[in-house]
């Protein structure tokens, strides 16, 4: 190894990555949201996620 490596543990990629961006709760928290007239979505790939999860729960 070089003398400037620096060796991480996958269980800390894990942790950093996780706790980078709560990106998953603020997805649960929305999907939890009832279907409204003017829902705008980033993508057609996320109109179908939201829709599907949204069909499991009911």
């Amino acid at each position: 190894m070089h003398e400037h490596t620096t060796m991480i543990s996958s269980d800390e990629i894990h942790l950093s990555a996780t706790d980078a961006d709560p990106l998953n709760d603020r997805i649960t928290s929305e999907l939890a949201l009832e279907p409204f007239e003017g829902m705008e979505f980033a993508s057609i790939e996320d109109v179908k996620n939201y829709y599907v999860s949204y069909a499991k729960k009911k």
